[in-house]
């Protein structure tokens, strides 16, 4: 009996040690290069970052009457600039559209260029008013503009791109490329975790949609379910 419980208790160690071997295997670390690094490094101005900006409208917003965060609650000064309400086309009040975040973020934090002022676009009653408040035009602009940067997400490296991105970066939503329809949206990036592979999460923050943020997988540099289709990144 003492034989057969010795026996027990060495193959009772030779399992465990085998259950222990095999669940190191499955626990070993995964190789640096195959986990999503955070991109840190956020669009900074000379008065502070876009995103401390962007979350400080974000916490102003609340919904409009169609239901979309789109109403604006108060007015946000800083680096001479003052972000509030937009006067629009459908309504006596405006809306906040997806561009006035990014508009008034990236000036607030002393970053120029953008701006509410009239310029080329679609003139339409359900859009935007003509200028950089028309996601198109703002787009067309971000592409070309002195001392901004432009990662083009259409073709290429894709899993390359997306490791450029960086939070307070634009991302830009179009259903059909350069038309302005309104079925186009732009978001500004508040955090990203991708992988040299390019996969990984990314959050966005909001106006005028149905959620002040929105959180998207990113596969191969593709970023996923979103709105529409992502044709590209614009920052600083």
């Amino acid at each position: 009996m003492k034989h057969h419980g010795s026996t027990r208790k060495i193959l009772g160690r030779a399992v465990l040690g085998v259950a222990l071997a095999l669940a190191g295997l499955l626990v070993q670390a995964v190789p640096a290069s195959a986990q999503p690094t955070a991109l840190t490094e956020t669009v900074t101005g000379s008065c502070g970052s876009v995103m401390d900006w962007a979350t400080k409208i974000n916490a102003a917003l609340e919904q409009g009457d169609d239901g979309y965060f789109n109403r604006m609650t108060a007015t946000i000064d800083g680096c001479g600039y003052r972000a509030q309400q937009r006067q629009g086309h459908d309504s006596p009040t405006g809306k906040y559209w997806c561009t006035n975040t990014v508009i008034d973020a990236y000036n607030l934090a002393g970053i120029t260029g953008l701006t509410v002022d009239p310029g080329p676009g679609v003139d339409s009653p359900s859009l935007p008013p003509p200028g950089h408040q028309q996601v198109i035009t703002m787009a067309d602009w971000w592409m070309t503009a002195p001392g901004y940067t432009y990662i083009d997400m259409r073709s290429g490296n894709r899993r390359a791109a997306i490791q450029q991105v960086h939070p307070g970066y634009a991302i830009f939503y179009e259903s059909v490329f350069g038309e302005e329809n309104g079925a186009e949206h732009v978001a500004l990036v508040s955090s990203i975790s991708v992988d040299t592979a390019g996969n990984g999460e990314i959050t966005t923050i909001d106006s005028n949609a149905e959620s002040k943020t929105f959180t998207y997988g990113v596969v191969r540099g593709r970023v996923q379910d979103t709105p529409y289709p992502v044709i590209g990144f614009g920052g600083h």
